[in-house]
């Protein structure tokens, strides 16, 4: 039942799509819409279609026209159906990739690469108290016999 019903759609996206234009060389005789249709009928029949392929879809589009009029009919199908799954992969492949910056982006980033801040002391902006408890401190560390450098 289930070619009865692709035949259907096959007929259906046969008769919503245009006829593909007679080709711009002269000498090249364009195949008549009746045969393009009976052929991707026998095509939708035997399922010598690609997997995942959208005929509606493809018959809609004027570059899958465009391909019906320069190779036969089944390297057409293939051709198309190749274009729109590399299309999807180069869309995944981007869409991956900003995710991959925006995920980088959102992780903190070193003040230096290799070490902590330095912690310098401001001489000048202490107030009165905390230069006298500091200069205790290195006098006391001084008696202990610790090296202190400022």
């Amino acid at each position: 039942m289930k070619h009865n019903r692709d035949t259907s759609a096959v007929q259906a996206a046969a008769q919503a799509a245009p006829a593909p234009e007679a080709p711009a060389s002269g000498g090249e005789e364009a195949r008549p819409f009746g045969a393009l249709v009976n052929e991707l009928t026998e095509l939708v029949r035997s399922g010598a279609l690609p997997e995942g392929f959208d005929l509606a879809e493809a018959c809609s589009d004027a570059a899958f026209l465009e391909l019906t009029g320069e190779l036969p009919l089944a390297a057409a199908i293939r051709v198309y159906a190749a274009e729109r799954r590399a299309a999807r992969a180069d869309e995944g492949a981007r869409e991956r990739l900003a995710a991959k910056l925006r995920s980088r982006s959102a992780l903190p980033q070193p003040v230096r690469g290799a070490s902590g801040a330095s912690v310098e002391r401001d001489y000048a902006g202490m107030s009165d108290e905390e230069f006298r408890a500091l200069e205790q401190q290195y006098r006391r560390a001084a008696q202990r016999g610790i090296r202190v450098r400022l």
